[in-house]
């Protein structure tokens, strides 16, 4: 019998090959099983993943929002802070007379590059954070169904995120649209277009 329970994060990769499983004979799409993987690997595992399946509380799951919006903002200033080092070096080579410097890659445990990430804006929409404790909740049900952990763990209750609509438009994107819609107009060809969308 082992001391201590098994991490989130190996119960995590049993509802992966679960999900992959479920995929293959049709019953979710490949897409769903890869997206569940992604957010598995890159967010969860992050936040619960060495922490015993058992000691994972409802207070846990209710803290992620916090959490989520708290790495979003690290993760961009992170980023912000490693282009300005890439530009500084590159600077410095361009004034000794030497090539640019290459770009860093990042290498995963096979040999392979990984893919770099989209920049972060340091901003996670409740949509986002209410698919991604969705999936937070199915793992613990799994467990449940699996005995790793009582039923009671499970989490049952609502998601703290109810709405989830977008947000209004940016200044940005209003001005993006609107260019655009002018553009349209003053394209049309006859002056009756014109005058109708004037």
């Amino acid at each position: 019998v082992p001391i201590f329970d098994r991490p989130f994060s190996d119960i995590a990769a049993e509802y992966i090959k679960l999900q992959e499983a479920r995929a293959t004979v049709g019953e979710i799409t490949k897409h769903r099983a890869v997206v569940v993987a992604s957010i598995i690997r890159a967010q969860l595992n992050r936040y619960v993943g060495s922490t015993q399946i058992s000691l994972i509380t409802e207070e846990r799951w209710k803290g992620y929002p916090m959490w989520r919006r708290a790495d979003a903002i690290v993760r961009a200033k992170d980023q912000a802070d490693e282009k300005k080092e890439d530009e500084k070096r590159a600077e410095d080579a361009k004034a000794r007379g030497e090539p640019p410097p290459r770009k860093r890659r990042t290498v995963g445990k096979d040999g392979k590059t990984i893919p770099k990430a989209r920049t972060a804006s340091g901003k996670v929409s409740d949509a986002t954070i209410r698919y991604e404790m969705t999936i937070f909740r199915s793992v613990m049900s799994y467990a449940a169904s699996k005995k790793f952990i009582s039923d009671d763990k499970a989490f049952r209750g609502k998601l703290p995120l109810a709405k989830v609509r977008r947000e209004e438009f940016t200044p940005a994107e209003y001005k993006t649209l609107y260019e655009a819609a002018r553009t349209w107009v003053k394209g049309t060809s006859t002056k009756r277009d014109r005058s109708v969308w004037a």
